[in-house]
């Protein structure tokens, strides 16, 4: 079953407002990049309707082409305004497959956008069950078992499709943004979580919602930052809204012609979208693993709390709060009031933004400002992070690597993924990995950096290593030490390469050259 999940490209942070006379794209594009919110690629989505009652796209129709074929209407009979396929007529997918797919898709369309009226059941043909056999056979990837089912709805049926066409076309990994096509729909990633209403409560579901997603394999759903729904936003509503995205795979605005720019809601409210949207953008390589993880092993990338501790009763009832893999604790503010309760388990947890230490297990309530998330990191935990934000493709040959060693001495082990961050090649093992292992005492943090394994295309020879250490509470780290010699210490002056550093930060660099690294921080006095 994990072989079947797909690995997307790397997440993204972008708006998807519905267009309104007055709204420019380009203009867009330009002040996040100006706000230092994130200089990423764009993506080009097209919105092509599975419902007849909703076309949205317009070009001709072949003349080999009938007109039952099709739906929509014309200004004559071989144009075609707002064309959409009928699903159980093959002349009719493989036009659309043909004229419009395939022809954006060489135009340099890198995302699908198939919205839609929702799933209609409808019964197989012949034809549709020898397709599904053939592409069994064609590639697992495209497997569909529709020979052993008597029906499946419309919805998984236009997804398969547009998926398909759009990795075959460009050789490389597909993506959608498309609506839920029930259970197997983890295969076409991502999802949206529909037209939603902009109220605290739709915000509440949200993440509930996208806490146990995961249980069905579907990792990368998406919701409308603000609601669908919805002109403008109460202030701190837009802004919890946005907090809670930049702690989901793919962080997104959008709405009915509604106010989704950040800097329409004041200047404090777009530095802290900025804070947060720029934090994701340099977590992009603890994201990357997580979705490795996923495809390979089949655990989430966000978990419900009971996932990790089953055995604990809080961890079922305290639903406003997950995990980001197994180390990163994050409990979304969902209340007006700004009110919190998080339930901490056993062990000790590190707010990065206040150099806090809570000891599990244990119920904390508090008032979070609204510059604040509750956002927690397992004592002892790694995580990889990207040392700039201004590429939208992987860290080449750089990564730094955060270390939160805790109170007391623990131990623990973290493993970097890197591949060519667009190709299928990581199915055939085409990637890297290094593997990293901490040991922290009551003198010292001891690191070890394994070789790396692995190799992709264009892969760089060596990889600049940094390694950070966010010192606990009352310890400062006086010394360094490589390979058992003494090497330059840098402090730091930021978490994560975003939020101020409540600790007392250092740095070291090492080169991954082959051969396996070990470093030591000393601790002063």
């Amino acid at each position: 079953m994990a072989g079947a999940m797909s690995l997307p490209p790397i997440p993204f942070v972008s708006n998807m407002s519905t267009p309104a006379p007055h709204w420019q794209p380009a203009a867009c594009v330009f002040r996040l990049q100006t706000a230092s919110v994130a200089r990423t690629g764009t993506t080009v989505c097209a919105i092509p309707a599975i419902s007849k009652a909703r076309p949205v796209i317009c070009f001709a129709i072949p003349k080999a082409c009938t007109k039952k074929s099709f739906c929509g209407r014309g200004a004559n009979r071989r144009t075609i305004h707002g064309w959409a396929p009928d699903w159980e007529e093959r002349a009719s997918i493989e036009t659309f497959c043909d004229v419009l797919l395939r022809k954006k898709l060489r135009q340099g369309i890198d995302c699908w956008w198939v919205d839609g009226d929702g799933p209609r059941t409808f019964v197989n043909k012949a034809w549709v069950r020898s397709m599904g056999a053939a592409a069994t056979k064609e590639s697992d990837h495209w497997k569909l078992p529709l020979d052993q089912i008597k029906s499946f709805n419309q919805q998984h049926w236009s997804n398969f499709h547009y998926y398909r066409v759009s990795q075959d076309c460009t050789r490389k990994r597909a993506m959608l943004l498309t609506r839920w096509g029930g259970i197997g729909s983890h295969r076409y990633p991502a999802w949206f979580s529909g037209d939603t209403c902009s109220t605290w409560r739709t915000l509440q579901a949200q993440v509930k919602f996208s806490a146990t997603a995961g249980n069905v394999l579907t990792n990368y759903w998406t919701h409308d930052l603000g609601g669908f729904f919805g002109k403008k936003l109460p202030t701190d509503l837009f802004v919890r809204w946005c907090q809670f995205g930049a702690f989901t795979p793919i962080m997104r605005t959008h709405s009915a012609q509604g106010v989704r720019e950040p800097w329409a809601y004041g200047k404090k409210a777009e530095r802290i979208f900025r804070t947060w949207a720029r934090l994701k953008c340099f977590m992009r390589p603890f994201w990357y693993g997580l979705s490795f993880d996923a495809w390979n092993t089949a655990l989430p990338i966000i978990r419900p709390m009971y996932l990790a501790y089953p055995r604990c009763k809080e961890s079922y009832r305290y639903r406003y709060q997950y995990l980001i893999g197994g180390t990163v604790l994050v409990a979304p503010v969902v209340r007006k009031d700004s009110r919190a309760r998080i339930w901490f388990p056993e062990g000790e947890w590190i707010a990065p933004q206040t150099g806090e230490s809570v000891k599990g297990p244990r119920v904390k309530e508090c008032r979070v400002p609204l510059e604040r998330v509750p956002l927690y990191v397992k004592a002892n935990a790694m995580l990889a992070i990207a040392p700039d934000i201004d590429r939208s493709t992987h860290v080449s040959g750089q990564v730094q690597i955060e270390c939160f060693p805790g109170t007391g001495p623990g131990a623990a082990s973290y493993t970097f993924y890197d591949d060519d961050g667009e190709t299928l090649a990581y199915r055939r093992g085409k990637y890297c990995t290094i593997n990293f292992g901490m040991c922290a005492t009551e003198d010292a943090i001891e690191i070890a950096v394994c070789p790396a394994r692995g190799r992709y295309a264009n892969m760089p020879r060596r990889r600049e290593i940094r390694i950070v250490v966010h010192a606990p509470a009352g310890r400062r780290i006086s010394r360094a030490y490589l390979d058992g010699r003494t090497c330059g210490l840098h402090p730091v002056d930021r978490v994560c390469g975003e939020l101020p550093s409540r600790f007392g930060s250092v740095m070291i660099r090492v080169a991954n050259s082959g051969a396996a690294r070990k470093v030591r921080f000393a601790f002063a006095g």
